[in-house]
């Protein structure tokens, strides 16, 4: 009896731990757990953006379904055919170490200025009209050109406010730059279109007929200043603002082929806190003016400097000495005429006169005596 009951009594605790059930359970309950990990698996691809990827499927696409012939793909993708007029990577002007080209070797600001091909499905065309004094082709797309900075600035900014066709006028359209007439000093001529005095302009990006972004360029004999960019919020997805600078900066080429003094490329301020300007130092070869030195410094070395602090001398040195700047000998500008200062108070009276001293002690006398003050509204 004995040995029977201690049969029964083995029998069963044999049973379960042969049982297929208890051993899966126990083996979940013994498994190791895996040591934590020391970042992503360098053995997987990386994370990319989705736009980046819908890019690259893109050009995918097009690569494959392109004809033999390299004109037929539009000059705004990467991968365009070889210029038929001039081989890839000939410099023209420019130093060999330039950079800007894309994987092909292909120049960037060669491939902005290629000519559209005959079956392409959407047409875009840039005109540069002049600004101020208003021309009429500004007149006659005054409405256009309002509209869309009305819708620029309304949801892009999310400013509703100073969006009046009176301040779009005073803001957009003038200038207080004096035009100056061909033949006055060694006129440039513009890329695609007719020769171009000195002046305010507005570039103008036209898609399908549909006015889609302007840019306010002011043409110098030394630079091209862009002052404002807006576009047409429905037309992100095409980054403007990029193929603009890209394209200012090719045309900015191409009026130092015809004037060497023409080389370079401002985009106006830099405010390193302010993200909506975060794009201007994606551009390579820039540089920031340091207002102490008054040097020009590669943006490079300058951003560490404004991470610090927003307030530094950006370059090496003592601070430049700046003598008093002659008031007399300054140049005023009053009612669409330019005139020495000595003249002006002959004129109008000295009423100005506390305005200008601070205007000389704030731009010193190198710069001062180069500028024209609008004493227009005094």
């Amino acid at each position: 009896a004995a040995e029977s009951d201690m049969n029964t009594n083995v029998s069963p605790k044999k049973s379960r731990l042969s049982s297929p059930d208890h051993e899966k359970q126990e083996s979940q309950t013994t498994k190791k757990q895996p040591n934590p990990g020391k970042g992503a698996d360098p053995m997987k691809p990386k994370c990319r953006k989705a736009k980046d990827i819908r890019r690259e499927k893109r050009l995918l696409k097009m690569a494959q379904t392109k004809e033999s012939d390299a004109k037929s793909v539009p000059p705004s993708v990467m991968d365009v055919g070889t210029p038929v007029d001039k081989p890839v990577g000939t410099p023209v002007d420019r130093p060999e170490e330039e950079g800007g080209k894309d994987s092909n070797g292909q120049d960037l600001l060669d491939l902005v200025t290629l000519p559209d091909p005959k079956d392409c499905v959407h047409k875009l065309e840039i005109k540069l009209v002049k600004s101020w004094p208003r021309s009429p082709e500004v007149t006659a797309t005054f409405a256009s050109s309002y509209a869309v900075f009305k819708k620029f600035q309304s949801i892009v900014h999310l400013d509703d406010h100073d969006c009046d066709e009176r301040h779009y006028s005073d803001f957009i359209v003038e200038s207080p730059l004096v035009r100056e007439p061909a033949g006055s000093q060694n006129k440039p001529g513009g890329t695609g279109g007719p020769t171009c005095d000195y002046g305010s302009y507005h570039q103008q990006y036209w898609l399908d007929g549909n006015l889609v972004a302007v840019a306010l360029l002011d043409i110098l004999p030394r630079m091209i200043v862009c002052e404002y960019f807006f576009y047409d919020p429905s037309y992100k997805f095409l980054s403007l603002g990029v193929y603009s600078a890209v394209r200012e900066i090719a045309f900015v080429r191409e009026l130092g082929r015809q004037d060497p003094r023409m080389r370079h490329y401002c985009m106006g301020y830099y405010v390193h806190s302010c993200p909506k300007m975060a794009y201007k130092n994606q551009y390579g070869s820039a540089e920031l003016l340091c207002a102490t030195t008054l040097q020009y410094v590669p943006i490079e070395r300058c951003l560490p400097k404004l991470e610090v602090t927003k307030y530094c001398k950006l370059g090496e040195g003592e601070a430049a000495e700046e003598e008093p700047l002659d008031l007399d000998a300054l140049t005023v500008y009053h009612e669409m005429q330019a005139m020495p200062y000595r003249e002006y108070r002959t004129k109008y009276g000295d009423r100005t006169m506390d305005m200008l001293r601070q205007y000389g002690t704030v731009m010193g006398s190198k710069v001062g005596r180069r500028m024209r003050v609008n004493l227009t509204f005094f």
